[in-house]
């Protein structure tokens, strides 16, 4: 299996108070994690997997190859999240090391130490008949049937009346996921059938600078500038900036970084004056996606923002066509 023939099917943001008033019988609920969303193809006792850009990613985490005992079929393809805990919370710090990691001897390492977790939340084929067009209610009932939960495989629990919150707590995940129980499989979708209803407000955008600052008490941190871009101009605007401040993170990004540095800034004169220090930045390719927290978007402008992750697995490309 060389190639993966899925797209994620994608949730729209929904509104949590809408939950809270309405009949909820159609909807099945489910914690929401943030790793990276994949797809688990298994043959017999082979398993691939790949993320949602269609990369194979097998083997950045090669731990992972024990789940066939726990698949109860001989070949099917499943939906999931891959999630690194440290100490039973998502890390996206170690996630990241890990997506970065290259040498074989270090990937050893760092599955014995931290290994991943698939959490399963859906089942699009088995024994090679398709089953994107059966209702959610009958995808869920082969999903917990088949699925052995371990250390290295999860079915994600779900609920109808959104009391799941032991899981949720658990792994300190960032919202919910609202779906209707009559849902098809929407490939390549982003679809109402799914809501994504979070605890904390979510943007992403496209790193075009960066410089690195000494901050308090000299702890060394990262201001990193997102645009967006306008295709009815031909331009960029300047999106929103902040600081990324965990030491493992930010050489993370800066290694991302290294090789995509360019010479000029692809901010107009107009945007570039805004930049606090601007003559300071390293100015960058628009290849890299970063996700950030926010409190409110008002007057065109984002409130207290905050780092979140590296979206390694967002197509870059997909921001350039707005």
């Amino acid at each position: 299996m060389n190639t993966n023939k899925y797209k994620p099917m994608f949730g729209k943001n929904g509104d949590t108070d809408l939950f809270n008033k309405n009949n909820l019988a159609m909807y099945i609920f489910e914690p929401k994690f943030s790793g990276i969303r994949v797809f688990i193809y298994k043959d017999g006792n082979d398993i691939e997997i790949f993320d949602s850009l269609n990369r194979k990613i097998t083997n950045k985490f090669p731990e992972l190859l024990d789940v066939c005992k726990n698949i109860m079929c001989n070949s099917c393809v499943l939906d999931a999240e891959l999630v690194l805990l440290n100490k039973y919370r998502e890390s996206q710090e170690l996630l990241e090391l890990r997506i970065l990691l290259d040498k074989k001897q270090q990937i050893d390492k760092m599955c014995s130490q931290f290994p991943a977790i698939l959490f399963v939340f859906d089942i699009l084929e088995i024994e090679g008949i398709e089953i994107t067009n059966k209702q959610l209610r009958e995808r869920k009932r082969l999903l917990d049937e088949m699925i052995i939960d371990s250390e290295l495989i999860k079915k994600i629990h779900y609920s109808l009346d959104r009391k799941f919150t032991s899981e949720k707590k658990y792994y300190h995940t960032n919202g919910f996921m609202a779906k209707e129980l009559g849902s098809l499989y929407e490939s390549g979708i982003r679809s109402w059938k799914w809501l994504k209803l979070n605890e904390y407000k979510t943007a992403e955008a496209i790193v075009l600078g960066y410089k690195k600052n000494n901050g308090k008490d000299k702890k060394k941190t990262v201001d990193v500038i997102l645009g967006m871009f306008d295709k009815r101009f031909n331009r960029w605007a300047k999106f929103v900036n902040f600081e990324i401040e965990d030491k493992a993170r930010i050489s993370s990004f800066l290694d991302l970084s290294k090789n995509i540095k360019i010479d000029k800034s692809l901010f107009d004169e107009e945007e570039i004056k805004k930049i606090k220090n601007n003559k300071k930045f390293n100015w960058l390719s628009p290849e890299i996606v970063l996700e950030f927290y926010y409190d409110e978007f008002k007057d065109n402008l984002f409130t207290n923002p905050k780092f979140s992750r590296i979206r390694f697995d967002k197509n870059h490309k997909s921001f350039l066509e707005n």
